[in-house]
């Protein structure tokens, strides 16, 4: 007979059994010696009313040594024991990692951690702890009965997370004073954090205030948004639409580029350098230089590349160090990502996730309104295509958007820089690596922008593919007619000189007919109807004649001679 979910709960233990039934079976074991030291809080309680008092057991220091041996060395003893080496070990991950820890305070961070987390394991015992809440890829993971519980609470971040707090202004009373008190001194006793609102942590552990909650989370990890069917307008007024994509993150260090000078030290000379190494040579080549610096950061780095001599910052060349595999926490970043929200349409508060598509659109619009529609798939060069040169525009305005890092780089002797060229190690001066400050949208939310760009420009109004698909096909047209006006001008002129060279075979043999003067008149008619027949027959003579030319000749069979005649006056001639 199963029992139902209400017979299940009665049931269920509680967590007063435990400690109440140790208590009476200590009370069963020690009954006399409880009873004694029972008997002299009596006799305090009834002397200090004035009572006359009784006598006094003669057990009683005897009974009295018990009871605090084993409440103080039997129970206080057994269970702070248990509680410190449960919470160094078993429950949670409290270690400090030694290259982490400053100093000598190693081992007093560590044994701090250690009896926090059993404070709060005791809390966790008695049930009078706080929310216990697990941040996990960037989402907060707590059960529903968590949500309204008050106290010292546990957050648990993992390490693709970051979390932001706040102090919630406690309710006013009486006892607010009191409650004042109390957690300034547990914070002088280290076993909660100073008020500090808000505050960012990382992955790891937190130990929560009473009136501490989670303002948001973040996910460090890479983030990848889209905008579908975004529209924009070409210089030439035509209206395109295209899906706009982009991936950044605020879990990753800033970019740094290489920046140097083409030609003469002028700001406008300032230029993104692209170097090859030379393994095995000790050696490096500068592949070329890029202009994709807008005028504000090139206008910062201009400035800090004329003092940086002056403040002992330039230095021999290294190479710049590796960037992290693993999501990295700067809390700063994750600050401005969460409180430097902006206001997008309807005044609305837009989230740092959705404002990277937000810009990049506007961008996108930007870069399309400044090029016409032809000159986006047909440039002046007929072997470079240009949308990819258009994409790049998107792509370096937002990364240059974003945060980034630079770092310049000289020739010792001062000498400009020059693409192509070979230099060695020891002939190149670079400065330190310094963070771009001038204000931009995603700059100052910590946004860094590792990709984006857009798909297929799609035209809201088909007339435009149709119109493009005749510009495109226009020079072909034109190039197939030129070359068709050419081929039939060759065949016509070879034809009239066929034409002409059969003529002046026919007149050449006509002449030979008419110059032999043996021949009578039927003779002449038969042998004149011979040339004539012979030239009709010839293949590539047929070709220049009309395409009655037989049927003349026949005709003119039957005129001359009927019937078979012809056949036996040839064969008198033979003969």
């Amino acid at each position: 007979m199963l029992l139902s979910d209400r017979d299940a709960r009665r049931l269920r233990p509680r967590r007063w059994m435990l400690p109440v039934g140790l208590i009476l079976l200590f009370i069963i074991l020690f009954w006399r010696e409880v009873i004694s030291v029972i008997w002299l809080f009596w006799t305090i309680g009834i002397t200090v009313l004035g009572f006359e008092p009784g006598a006094l057991p003669p057990d009683l220091g005897y009974a009295f040594q018990v009871i605090c041996f084993n409440v103080i060395l039997g129970f206080l003893w057994v269970f702070v024991s248990w509680l410190i080496l449960a919470s160094s070990q078993a429950l949670l991950p409290v270690r400090v990692p030694l290259e982490y820890a400053p100093g000598h305070f190693r081992l007093v961070d560590r044994f701090q951690e250690i009896y926090r987390t059993a404070f709060h394991l005791l809390l966790s015992i008695f049930h009078v702890h706080g929310r216990t809440i697990f941040v996990r890829d960037g989402k907060q993971i707590d059960s529903p009965s968590e949500l309204n519980r008050q106290g010292f609470g546990v957050t648990v971040v993992d390490f693709n997370s970051a979390a932001v707090f706040e102090e919630q202004i406690p309710p006013p009373g009486v006892l607010r004073a009191l409650n004042t008190s109390i957690m300034n001194i547990l914070v002088s006793l280290g076993l909660v954090d100073k008020l500090e609102s808000p505050r960012v942590r990382g992955p790891g552990i937190i130990f929560t205030r009473p009136h501490e909650r989670i303002r948001a989370v973040v996910d460090l990890r890479k983030q990848f948004r889209i905008r579908t069917q975004v529209p924009c307008y070409t210089r030439d007024g035509l209206e395109l639409k295209a899906n706009i994509w982009v991936i950044f993150t605020i879990g990753q260090t800033p970019d740094t580029l290489q920046v140097g000078y083409d030609g003469e030290f002028r700001r406008e000379n300032l230029r993104t350098l692209t170097w090859e190494n030379l393994p095995d040579t000790g050696r490096m080549r500068l592949a070329g230089f890029s202009d994709d610096l807008d005028d504000a950061d090139r206008r910062e780095i201009h400035q800090y590349a004329r003092v940086a001599g002056r403040l002992q910052e330039i230095g021999e060349y290294m190479p710049l160090p590796a960037g992290e595999r693993w999501p990295v926490f700067n809390p700063q970043q994750v600050f401005s990502a969460v409180f430097a929200q902006a206001r997008g349409v309807e005044n609305k508060l837009v989230s740092w996730g959705d404002l990277p598509t937000a810009i990049a659109s506007e961008l996108f619009r930007e870069v399309l309104s400044s090029v016409n529609y032809e000159d986006i798939y047909k440039g002046d060069d007929p072997n470079r295509f240009p949308l990819p040169g258009i994409k790049a525009r998107l792509r370096h305005a937002m990364r240059n958007n974003g945060i980034l890092s630079y770092r310049v780089v000289l020739h010792r002797e001062r000498r400009p820089l020059q693409a192509g060229m070979e230099y060695d190690l020891a002939d190149l001066r670079v400065s330190h690596i310094q963070s771009l400050r001038n204000s931009k949208v995603l700059r100052d939310r910590g946004i860094k922008i590792i990709s984006s760009g857009f798909g297929d420009l799609t035209p809201l109004s088909p007339e435009i593919w149709e119109q493009r698909v005749d510009n495109w096909s226009a020079p072909w047209v034109r190039e197939m007619d030129t070359l068709r006006a050419e081929h039939g001008l060759e065949v016509e002129r070879i034809r009239s000189h066929a034409r002409a060279q059969a003529q002046q075979q026919l007149f050449y043999s006509l002449k030979r007919l008419f110059e032999d003067g043996n021949l009578t008149e039927e003779a002449l008619a038969i042998r004149l109807y011979q040339s004539l027949e012979q030239a009709a027959a010839n293949p590539l003579t047929r070709q220049l004649l009309p395409a009655n030319t037989l049927d003349m000749m026949r005709t003119i069979h039957h005129w001359l001679i009927p019937g078979g005649e012809i056949s036996r006056f040839l064969q008198g001639l033979k003969e």
